[in-house]
């Protein structure tokens, strides 16, 4: 029984440190996009602008305007210290790369500012933001003179679009820092984020929705397709009134509601001639917005992983354990209960009282 005891705290011992090791190293350390996730996500964001384009897009009559191309060079770059990117060339036939860098994803892309690796900018929490929280750009820019310190900063809720071949020059001492998202039009994502999360396949549908919205409605201004701008437009209030409205409790008790409330979205698709696949990521868009995750979401997943690790290590221990729990049974002999001994000490002695009861009573012992 003792030695069962002794095996069963020694492996709940093992068992609960596990656990804390297991904590402390998967809630700590972020949980950055693999090379394969990234490629995934560079797959169906590509097949999901391009399904939009086919299905829709020869509605604007213009389908060179959303540089639509029928194969892809696609490198993926995963950043170990900060961020990732996804560059888009047209080409002959498909091809994928993934690499990893230990350098922040900006210096990949802005080489000349590796010499400034040890700037406090790019450790400052939250500098100062410049920008709207989504602006499109028409030009190119340039960051710095080259002859004074330039500082250039994408903040987290920010994403940057400079649209046909424009793109972003860093000056000698510039710097340029991207936590939001930079965009140059379908020839590179890049994100300040190397989170999982950000790149997943339904963050690349989000992505390519969006993007061809934000196109189809540069066209219909530049061919007074008004009508196109207000569906559009009235689409996506009424997502997000559907959406806010599940996440206020208005539809709890009242999902007759709720369906009205969605078939009035999807007539309203039907008379300003969106498509469903536009109209879907519309939904998936304001879902973005509005849906809240319990509070233990982000936790989840580690949590789960703690478990798995903890028990996976208790069984690899246990041999080890019993062996461990022999040794020091040998080494250190296991006392005996001291209630056991005294029932045994009272049985001896009403024995050896017995014996000699028995003894006074036969003369001839």
């Amino acid at each position: 029984m003792q030695r069962a005891v002794r095996y069963a705290v020694l492996l709940l011992v093992i068992f609960a440190t596990s656990l804390a090791i297991f904590w402390v190293y998967l809630a700590r350390s972020p949980r950055i996009v693999s090379e394969q996730a990234l490629e995934d996500y560079a797959r169906t964001y590509l097949q999901e602008y391009m399904d939009l384009v086919e299905f829709y897009g020869n509605g604007f009559g213009n389908l060179t305007q959303f540089r639509f191309s029928e194969h892809y060079d696609v490198l993926a770059v995963v950043s170990s210290a900060h961020g990732a990117a996804v560059f888009f060339d047209s080409s002959s036939k498909w091809s994928f790369e993934t690499k990893t860098i230990p350098e922040r994803i900006e210096f990949y892309v802005w080489k000349n500012m590796r010499e400034y690796e040890n700037d406090s900018f790019w450790h400052i929490q939250h500098p100062q933001e410049n920008g709207l929280p989504n602006y499109t750009i028409s030009a190119n820019l340039q960051v710095g003179d080259g002859t004074t310190p330039t500082y250039f900063y994408v903040g987290e809720k920010t994403v940057a679009t400079l649209t046909n071949d424009y793109t972003i020059t860093v000056k000698p001492l510039g710097r340029m820092r991207i936590d939001g998202a930079l965009k140059y039009e379908n020839r590179m994502i890049l994100r300040g984020s190397n989170n999982e999360r950000d790149w997943l396949p339904k963050a690349a549908v989000i992505d390519a929705t969006n993007e061809f919205l934000r196109i189809a409605k540069d066209l219909a201004v530049a061919e007074a397709g008004l009508r196109k701008i207000a569906g559009f437009d009235i689409l996506r209030e009424k997502a997000e009134q559907i959406e806010r409205n599940k996440a206020t409790g208005v539809y709890e008790g009242n999902e007759a509601l709720q369906q009205i409330h969605e078939q009035e979205f999807w007539e309203l698709a039907d008379e300003y001639d969106i498509h469903p696949e536009v109209a879907a990521g519309i939904i998936e868009l304001a879902k973005e917005r509005y849906t809240q995750q319990p509070w233990y979401a982000p936790y989840a997943d580690v949590f789960f992983k703690v478990i798995v690790g903890g028990i996976l290590t208790t069984l690899i221990a246990s041999p080890f354990v019993f062996i461990l729990n022999r040794w020091l049974e040998r080494k250190f002999p296991p006392r005996k209960n001291e209630r056991l001994l005294r029932v045994q000490t009272v049985k001896k002695k009403k024995k050896q009282h017995a014996r000699k009861k028995k003894e006074n009573k036969d003369p001839h012992k």
